[in-house]
């Protein structure tokens, strides 16, 4: 062999191993490539859940704001409306006669017994059973609507609403009136 034939050979394998280089360093280089991809779109994808948790947790919280303001709103209308539900009791009962003060407190004592039976078990019964707990108080308040009676409730649960005293005085009031008769 001579020195061309050597030289050329020589360039040939330094060419086949520069390709074979080119080659493999291609290949790496897309396999880094594709795997940077997928990094980028886990992290894209995570940073979607992070932002939608977000967003659910802002929603959560501005809901359980105007829930909260709402609630409060109802408590101070339901204290105005007991108020005047009292004023206006009173001023019927004033107008009523003594046999039919006599027949309602008779009337009204089972109930007004029963209802504080509810209230002295507890918030914990009401709990479990809110609508009897309002059954009970439209029985008790004949004058009263749902809606008050849940707000009546309701405010006993949160402790804002002594009902248990205010209806063991009715019991007693009518305990009075029945004995006192006419």
């Amino acid at each position: 062999m001579d020195n061309k034939t050597k030289q050329g050979n020589t360039m040939v394998i330094v060419i086949i191993v520069v390709v074979a280089i080119a080659i493999i360093g291609y290949l790496v280089y897309d396999n880094n490539q594709k795997k940077q991809a997928e990094a980028e779109a886990q992290v894209a994808v995570a940073q979607q859940q992070t932002e939608q948790a977000q967003q659910q947790a802002a929603q959560v919280e501005a809901e359980a704001q105007a829930q909260k303001a709402a609630t409060e709103k109802a408590v101070d209308t339901a204290q105005a409306e007991a108020k005047a539900t009292a004023s206006a009791n009173t001023a019927a009962k004033a107008s009523a006669t003594c046999e039919e003060n006599v027949a309602n407190a008779q009337k009204n004592l089972p109930h007004l017994e029963d209802y504080a039976e509810t209230l002295e078990k507890g918030g914990e019964i009401i709990e479990d059973n809110p609508d009897a707990a309002v059954a009970q108080c439209r029985e008790t308040h004949e004058g009263l609507s749902k809606p008050e009676c849940e707000t009546k409730i309701d405010n006993f649960i949160a402790g804002k609403e002594d009902l248990y005293a205010e209806i063991e005085a009715e019991i007693a009031t009518a305990e009075a009136l029945i004995a006192a008769g006419c």
